[in-house]
């Protein structure tokens, strides 16, 4: 089985133009030695580079399946062509994904912070709209009052017309609030909701992840 996998190894290095230029992974749940050539003879560099790993392929050796490497910390060696992998792990998109949800978390609670602050305002303007609604029902029945004791209206038509356009004007801003309010509702339930599907998703890589380690340890037991 493992004959055929660096067999394939060795077939997609030979026929890729491009491993040179790109960026590979020791692939997961794997601590591979680096060594000064390329056979187990050689002296080992680094006792182990760990999972996930990322490195540029410098060199390949078909004939004794060891490829050339150099890390991002400028670290340069030789190691088994079998342990590359030209994708992030499973470990590395696992971590990923837990920091798009963080963020995501996150920014829930800063919509939750805004529509809360906007709850308020909304409630304080109501009860300012509701003092004014009973000042204009107190000058209408002051300006009553004054009609039948006099013929002189002037001041209070007057009166009652700033009242009325401050009436309006809390009204059309208590709608836009309103109306703002409820985005941002809808906003952080759409984030909830797709912050949940990213737990399932974490929950599946997860799943693949085990999945792998166990075919990996079935293998080895049957060597």
């Amino acid at each position: 089985m493992n004959s055929f996998k660096h067999f394939f190894v060795l077939l997609f290095f030979i026929y890729s133009g491009s491993a040179f230029a790109e960026t590979w992974y020791v692939s997961d749940m794997q601590y591979v030695p680096l060594r000064s050539g390329p056979g187990n003879d050689y002296r080992i560099i680094h006792k182990g580079l760990p999972s996930g790993t990322a490195m540029t392929i410098i060199e390949i050796d078909r004939d004794t399946g060891y490829s050339k490497i150099k890390t991002l910390k400028g670290t340069e060696g030789w190691i088994r062509s079998q342990y590359l992998v030209d994708e992030p792990t499973a470990k590395i998109q696992l971590d990923e994904l837990k920091m798009k949800i963080e963020r995501s978390s996150q920014s829930n609670a800063e919509n939750q912070a805004t529509i809360d602050e906007l709850s308020r305002t909304v409630e304080n303007l109501e009860t300012e709209k509701s003092a004014i609604e009973a000042s204009l029902a107190k000058t209408a029945a002051e300006l009553t009052e004054l009609k039948k004791i006099s013929g002189s209206t002037v001041e209070i038509n007057q009166k009652n017309k700033i009242l009325l356009q401050k009436n309006h004007l809390l009204e059309n801003e208590l709608d836009v609030l309103k109306a703002e309010n409820q985005r941002l509702e809808q906003s952080s339930d759409r984030k909830m909701f797709l912050q949940g599907g990213g737990m399932v998703l974490v929950a599946l890589l997860l799943g693949v992840w085990l999945s792998g380690i166990k075919r990996r340890k079935s293998y080895s037991s049957g060597w």
